[in-house]
């Protein structure tokens, strides 16, 4: 069911740092690929981009070609998807939403792996375009940060609504607005891994 990958560096990384070894788990979860990153505006906005398809990444070609791109940034999330209700490009992951928040308008990157019952009877104002349990949970946590005013506020929000979220299933979360990656997990038996990479990338250690 699902996997995520997410990348936050200090400096811009090729997107085959996470895309090389990530692409084969495509073979267990074959209904959809999808990855997302920022990239600076020319008037010094971080915009979201996202290359996704409702196909396995061994029968994609653009898939294959990715890391040939030279796509670089700072945050990248990749997804690959196996399907709990209809296999759509709507319904790839990641998806992207666009919300006013601590004083400017940030693109937001939301990608899950679990399943969420009755999520979608969440209120929320922003509706789903496709009809995963998982861009349900994203609209309504997008509702709710709209508006926020500081970067506390922000965390402490955010924390308060993913953990809401986790009453309704299982969630391993990877979301961006560009100046920062979150990840959360509910998800017994099966949680994330949090690995830290020091150049030249010895002594790196990981953390369940």
């Amino acid at each position: 069911m699902c996997e995520l990958f997410g990348v936050n560096a200090n400096k811009d990384v090729d997107v085959n740092f996470t895309w090389r070894g990530f692409v084969r788990k495509s073979e267990l979860n074959p209904h959809g690929w999808g990855v997302g990153w920022y990239l600076m505006t020319i008037n010094g906005n971080r915009a979201a981009s996202i290359i996704k398809q409702p196909i396995p990444t061994y029968r994609s070609r653009i898939a294959l070609m990715l890391p040939r791109l030279n796509i670089r940034s700072q945050i990248i999330m990749s997804h690959v998807r196996f399907a709990t209700s209809g296999v759509s490009y709507l319904n790839t992951h990641p998806f992207v939403r666009r919300i006013w928040s601590v004083g400017q308008y940030d693109e937001w990157i939301f990608a899950h792996n679990g399943v969420l019952d009755g999520v979608e009877e969440l209120p929320k104002r922003f509706k789903p375009l496709g009809t995963t349990d998982s861009e349900a949970a994203f609209c309504y946590i997008m509702e709710n940060l709209e508006g926020i005013r500081t970067i506390k506020e922000l965390f402490t929000k955010l924390y308060q609504l993913l953990n809401e979220v986790s009453n309704y299933g299982t969630l391993n979360i990877l979301m961006s607005n560009g100046r920062y990656l979150f990840a959360y997990t509910h998800y017994p038996g099966k949680g994330m891994v949090l690995l830290k990479r020091h150049p030249p990338h010895r002594g790196s250690f990981k953390t369940p």
